[in-house]
């Protein structure tokens, strides 16, 4: 891989990081809204890393309550593969809102031959997004992870 293609792909992935640390609006209050946001998890494995995720239906999300989703993935491959994963999110607005409390997405993944393991995602939507006019009537949002292997330095 080129060294530009690699400092392009660490400056996109350290953005990344930094957006979903933003701490919620501290404006907001914590009382959940019967408001219903419908996240579309998509997943994408990258063809090279022999592995299979599971995407979870379409989740019903209230604002200011915290979800836990669960994903399965399985190592394919005879060999230990390593990956690392990057996300965004559609529209690419929505991440203010969206906080990744718990993420598999912060670490470095490492799956043995034949392995199968659980990638936890904890997750709370700030109610200040009932106040933005861009989601008052758009309640689907988009949220894709993709998984590629990792890139050696």
């Amino acid at each position: 891989m080129s060294r530009l293609r690699r400092g392009i792909t660490a400056i996109f992935v350290t953005l990344m990081l930094l957006i979903a640390t933003i701490p919620l609006n501290s404006h907001s209050k914590a009382k959940e809204s019967s408001e219903k946001f419908i996240i579309d998890f998509r997943i994408n494995v990258s063809y090279g890393l022999g592995w299979r995720v599971d995407t979870p239906d379409p989740t019903p999300m209230i604002p200011g309550k915290e979800y836990t989703i669960n994903l399965m993935a399985i190592n394919d491959m005879d060999s230990t593969k390593i990956a690392e994963v990057m996300y965004g999110y559609l529209p690419p607005e929505f991440a203010r809102y969206f906080l990744l409390v718990e993420c598999f997405c912060y670490d470095t993944l490492k799956l043995k031959a034949k392995e199968v393991t659980e990638l936890p995602i904890v997750v709370i939507i700030d109610p200040a997004i009932l106040k933005d006019r861009k989601f008052r009537k758009d309640k689907n949002i988009t949220i894709r992870f993709n998984f590629y292997p990792q890139i050696k330095r």
